[in-house]
This record gives structure tokens, sequence and C-alpha cells, in this order.
């Protein structure tokens, strides 16, 4: 019997192994689906995936707007700082002008009330340094303009950013049942093409986190370019263990929930931007760079520690969208953590 494409995508999350790809066979077959059936869903795995590429258009061009403008903010606030230097120092010359004059420190007690912007009360001197004073506040107006458009261009970037999220959610949850069909189908070809969608969703995640953080700094970099490979290495594991992991012997159980909205391209705690569609989690009790094998019931995902938490009452684990996606649960979890390390020769 058909089923309906209403109760594929709410059973979708269910399946665990195709969504971190890699040939893993499925933990569970959802099923006899008919070819419409499947039709549908291609259909509209990739609209969405159509949707995520044209507003990732949109998230790369507001961030190239952002920066810009970030880039002015920077430029007018060393021009500001420049101002300010002058107008310190004419202070200064002031006050040892006055002492020398008047052998008393009568600028002194009320040099506070000089700074930042000089009273005419001193008359002459001070009148030459008005032309400074006015180009300062004119700076300091200016820039408080351009820190209201960065934040509103901000804001923006990230509205943008949270439609592709929410579109690659969706389409990699779709081809995670396609996945698991074709495999049970034994259709080599069409999984290998549902692979190839699924990276080339990913492809668009990196893209857009790197977009709405282009303040990562030389160490955000240098982590990201040691996390890319081994990343890859879990991805293309599936539920087992990576190439060249085994368990350490040490575990741990307990509850595990899920971030993604609102941290995306934020820094993680090894100095990366958090991309919701890698496999990452957030844990304290265990070293920063620990690749571990978590499992919830029958399905079991590889993850990379790239950040710390939960914060939050007895949580132990806060996984990515796209591990928790793959483990099948929404909300909290209880699963069980093995770490892995290096085999030896």
């Amino acid at each position: 019997m058909a089923v309906t494409l209403a109760a594929l995508v709410l059973a979708a999350p269910l399946v665990a192994a195709p969504f971190v790809g890699g040939g893993a066979q499925a933990t569970g077959s959802p099923g006899a689906i008919s070819q419409a059936d499947l039709d549908r869903l291609e259909a509209r795995a990739q609209a969405l995936t159509a949707t995520a590429e044209t507003a990732r258009t949109a998230v790369v061009e507001t961030a190239a707007a952002a920066l810009d403008m970030r880039l002015q903010l920077d430029e007018l606030a060393n021009k500001r700082d420049a101002e300010q230097a002058k107008v310190d120092a004419a202070l200064v010359e002031l006050y040892e002008q006055s002492v020398q004059q008047t052998g008393v420190d009568s600028i002194g007690p009320r040099f506070a009330d000089l700074h930042p912007t000089i009273p005419n009360m001193y008359g002459g001197a001070v009148a030459q340094q008005q032309s400074t004073v006015d180009t300062l506040d004119a700076h300091a107006a200016t820039l408080a303009q351009l820190s209201e458009t960065t934040q509103r261009y901000s804001d923006l970037l990230r509205t943008k950013a949270a439609k592709v999220y929410a579109a690659e959610d969706e389409a990699l949850t779709l081809l995670a049942t396609l996945q698991a069909e074709y495999e049970r189908q034994q259709r080599a070809a069409d999984v290998a093409r549902v692979q190839a969608e699924s990276k080339r969703l990913r492809d668009i995640s990196n893209q857009v986190s790197n977009a709405v953080s282009p303040g990562v700094g030389r160490r955000g970099q240098v982590a990201l370019g040691q996390q890319a490979a081994i990343i890859e290495l879990l991805t293309a594991a599936g539920s087992g263990y990576p190439a060249g992991y085994g368990p350490t012997g040490q575990t741990f159980d307990g509850t595990s929930s899920w971030y993604g909205p609102g941290f995306e391209g934020k820094p993680t705690a090894t100095g990366a931007p958090f991309d919701p569609e890698k496999l990452t989690a957030a844990m304290k009790a265990v070293p920063l760079g620990t690749v571990i094998h978590v499992t919830f019931g029958t399905r079991a995902v590889n993850l990379l520690v790239n950040d710390r938490g939960p914060y939050v009452g007895d949580r132990i684990i806060d996984c990515s969208r796209a591990g928790s996606r793959a483990l099948g649960f929404d909300g909290l979890a209880n699963v069980h953590i093995e770490v892995l390390g290096p085999l030896t020769p």
C-alpha cells in the first residue's frame, strides 16, 4: 500500500544512518514506498535545495554589504580616535601653559571637565581647538548611525541564514528517507545520487556559516582546517565507527539536547564557527577535539567535540542539529556515549 507524503515526512526523522552518509546501512526500513511517492519526495527535496541555494546567494550578498559596513565603521572609529588624540594633546598643552604662566595648577582641578569637549571659557587657545571638537562630534554622530545600520545588517543576515538552514534541515530529512529506501531496494546509483545531493546541501551550509561569521580570526581559520578532514571521516562512517578509530573504554550515559538556531556562525570553544549541519557537539567532560560515538536506541552517530556545554540541568551533551537528526530525536534524549581514540597499528 502506498505511503502518503505527509506520513513519510513525519517518519523521516526516525531514520538515522542516511543523515551521516558514507554508505552506512539504514537501521530500519520505512516499508514499501511507491515510486510515485519517491518521485514526490525527490521533487520536494529538489525544491528545498533550490530554496536553500537562492537564500544562500542572498546571505552572501548581505554578508558582503555587512562586511563593507563594518569596515567603514572601523575606519571611522580610527579617524575618531585620531581626532580624540588631537584634543587630548591640546588639553595637555593648555594645562602646561597655564601652570607655566601662573605657577598655579588652576586648570588641573577642572581638567576632567575639559574632556572630551572643551568649554569656551578658556578663550583663544581653546577656540583654536573648536574645529577639532566639532569634527569629533561629527564623527561620533556618524558612528552612531553606522553602528545602528551595521546591527540592522547583522539581524537581516541571520534572518536570511535561518531560511537556508530551515530548507536544508527539511531537505536532508527527506533525502534520508529516500536513501534508506534506495538502500533497501539495493539501488546503488540512486543511493550515490542522494548522498551527493546531501553533500551539496552540507556545502551550502558551510558557505552560509562562513558568511555569517566574517570576523573569524586566525585561530578560527586554523580550527576549521583541522576539523574539516575529521568531520568528513565521521560523515563517511555513518553509524559505524570511523576508519582508524575504536572505543577507549570511557563511556557516559545521560541526557542529550541539541542546538542550532541562534548559534549559526558564532565561534565554538575551538574558535571555528558553529555550523548546525556538521557532525559536532558541545561537551564538558572530554577534551576538545575528542571523537565520540553516540547511541540513541538503535541509532548511532559519530561526533567531534569542538565546543563546551551544555549548561542546563544535568545534560551531558549538546549535539549539533545534524547529530540530533541522525539520532532521530527532537528535544531531549537519553544517550550512551563512547569515547573513541585512534587505533594502534
